[in-house]
């Protein structure tokens, strides 16, 4: 998750993992279902686009936000880890040998100048060599050099072709999210989202139920608008009562990103959903129900880092130390 965008890896990385599932033996609608849940983990592990927006608009650490993610991150990779065992073990999927340990070795060495593309971008953006947009531009260019080099699995003849499918593609994405901005822009418009969330917040004083509360509301929220939306809405609102019942806010930041993560992938405007679809050619309301044992996975983790609050804030005071 290198974009740090869910709809960027899901669009971006995801056609190359449709093809690569599709021609190992798993069915479309199967494949499309991981590929727009595995992208929901890109935003929780840094580099995250929320983190900093939240990060922006509270004045909380983004150094200490991208630390809280990490933890959240691994246990939404586990989860989905065991749904995708569990769904593959009774559809009878193929299996491959498991690699030895010199088959492993061999691999990571062949997987060298690949592997060097993250480090490029995070080393890049860590020493202030470039922001995280050029650190996308930069990773473009290494990419390209490196698969018509080393790997030569295209040759220069092909780059009109896969410029005209990239541009294929971003259309669609940017149309889906402009859509979903103008429907949340009507929605609060309207003050629809507001009066939800005064009205739910009279209901009780006690700090778990307010969470509990919270997350309701962002949950269905994410049926309705764009995540950023819902961010630049709720945070004045919420902010102050956090703040008042002691919740620590880089557990509520992380806590609020991975409730938007789960309003992606649910419909009517889940922009993941729809970008997916539209890549991988599956049928919108097909795709939704084949991810809602992974929605199941994903809500499991927000339950253990919204009661468990050390899962968030255990890594950043152990390296930053305690915040005052």
């Amino acid at each position: 998750g290198m974009s740090g965008a869910a709809v960027a890896d899901a669009a971006g990385i995801g056609m190359v993992e449709l093809e690569a599932m599709t021609k190992a033996g798993f069915d479309r609608r199967f494949s499309a279902a991981v590929t727009a849940a595995s992208s929901t983990i890109g935003p929780v592990i840094p580099p995250s686009i929320p983190f900093v927006i939240f990060g922006s608009i509270t004045g909380t650490s983004v150094g200490r936000l991208f630390l809280g993610g990490f933890i959240p991150g691994f246990i939404m990779g586990i989860g989905m880890m065991i749904t995708v065992y569990i769904i593959s073990g009774r559809r009878g999927y193929p299996r491959e040998k498991r690699a030895t340990f010199r088959e492993f070795i061999v691999s990571g060495l062949n997987a060298w100048s690949a592997l060097l593309c993250p480090l490029i971008i995070i080393g890049g953006i860590m020493l202030g060599i470039f922001t995280p947009t050029e650190a996308s531009v930069a990773a473009v260019i290494y990419a390209l050099i490196v698969t018509l080099l080393i790997y030569k699995e295209i040759t220069i003849r092909d780059l009109p072709r896969i410029l005209w499918e990239s541009l294929e593609h971003t259309i669609r994405v940017m149309f889906i999210i402009s859509a979903a901005g103008i429907f949340g822009w009507l929605l609060i418009h309207q003050r629809v989202p507001e009066a939800v969330v005064k009205s739910l917040m009279t209901l009780s004083k006690n700090p778990w139920v307010i969470l509990l509360i919270i997350n309701i509301i962002l949950l269905v929220l994410g049926c309705f608008m764009e995540g950023i939306s819902i961010m630049l809405l709720t945070i004045p609102v919420f902010m102050p009562l956090i703040t008042k019942i002691g919740i620590d806010p880089v557990h509520f930041g992380v806590v609020m990103t991975l409730n938007l993560m789960v309003g992606l992938l649910t419909p009517p405007v889940g922009m993941v959903l729809y970008a997916v679809s539209s890549v991988g050619r599956v049928p919108l309301w097909e795709l939704a129900s084949e991810l809602k044992w992974y929605i199941v996975a994903i809500m499991v983790a927000l339950g253990l880092i919204t009661y468990i609050p050390a899962l968030v804030t255990w890594l950043p005071n152990l390296l930053m130390g305690v915040a005052r």
